[in-house]
């Protein structure tokens, strides 16, 4: 499903100009200013989606919201440990396409959540790594200095306040979890960081140069998103300038299932609360089907139908 688009760096520089020039992008979504759009992030080996967000942009308001899917979510589906992060691969290992497995998840999320989706980015390493090369690196902010390790090997260091990363020192930034008390909502928490870092970057003052290298980067990416768009967001951005983004994540816990696995269990009250907040969504229709939910395991129950105590 990769899209070749066919479009001249050069046309595309002079679209991009245009619609600059002109301070206003062309309409993109069905909904008027509201588009949500599923960013992937997969591992090529094994291809899971180890990273599933959901992007949300409101232009009317200029806001910029992020739903975090915690990889390990557990889900009532007939994939390989009932983990989220294994419906895409457990689709590409029962022979679908890489399209229609995209799909199957984008339509799960869709049900469960109960929002349309304007498109979806399916990103790998090496894509990480060229947009933030096209855009220059990513400047995050940290309330304390960091130290990460593979094995004894330190493999990045930072410092307390702003640093500036590099295409390899993001890539270590959001994927490294070892040493962490919280493992994977830690890294979630990393990636938080990030994320309002590359907000501040892309919302910022990117000249021409770094506007077309990111173009041209999108162009090879694996999306169904169109680059008219694409063209369309870069060019209304100052519509978010100045706005840090809000991200969320799913609520829930930890938990061990009796067959030994760690899970992430949501809590369908909480999380009715999140998306009505985030998606403007009846309460009632978060996980209808209950398709989070381990019937099986009491413990999990506990944890999906825990109200506030009154």
């Amino acid at each position: 499903m990769k899209r070749f688009l066919g479009l001249k760096i050069g046309c595309i520089a002079t679209a991009i100009l245009l619609i600059l020039s002109l301070g206003k992008g062309a309409s993109a979504g069905q909904r008027g200013s509201t588009m949500n759009f599923l960013i992937l992030g997969v591992d090529e080996a094994a291809e899971n989606t180890d990273v599933i967000s959901i992007l949300r942009l409101d232009s009317s308001e200029g806001k910029v919201t992020v739903l975090q899917i915690p990889r390990d979510t557990y889900c009532n589906a007939d994939v390989y440990g009932h983990k989220i992060n294994h419906l895409f691969s457990s689709a590409r290992a029962k022979g679908e396409e890489r399209d229609e497995a995209v799909m199957l998840l984008r339509k799960f999320l869709s049900e469960q959540l109960s929002i349309e989706f304007d498109g979806h980015v399916m990103l790998n390493g090496a894509d990480f790594m060229r947009l933030v090369d096209a855009i220059g690196g990513v400047e995050v902010e940290l309330d304390e200095e960091i130290a990460l390790y593979n094995g004894k090997d330190l493999v990045l260091r930072l410092g307390k306040g702003k640093n500036r990363l590099d295409s390899k020192s993001a890539m270590i930034f959001v994927r490294h979890r070892a040493g962490y008390a919280m493992g994977d909502i830690d890294r979630l928490r990393m990636q938080r960081i990030f994320a309002e870092g590359l907000a501040r970057t892309v919302t910022g003052s990117l000249d021409m140069r770094a506007i077309v290298r990111l173009i041209s980067v999108f162009k090879e990416l694996e999306t169904d998103i169109p680059i008219s768009t694409a063209i369309s967001l870069i060019g209304n951005r100052s519509a978010y300038k100045g706005v840090s983004p809000q991200i969320f994540t799913l609520r829930g816990e930890g938990i061990k299932g009796e067959n030994g696995i760690w899970y992430y269990a949501l809590n369908r009250y909480e999380n009715a609360l999140l998306c009505s907040e985030i998606f403007k969504t009846e309460r009632e229709s978060f996980d209808s089907k209950m398709r989070f939910l381990n019937t099986k395991e009491k413990s999990f129950e506990k944890i999906y139908f825990r109200t506030p105590e009154k």
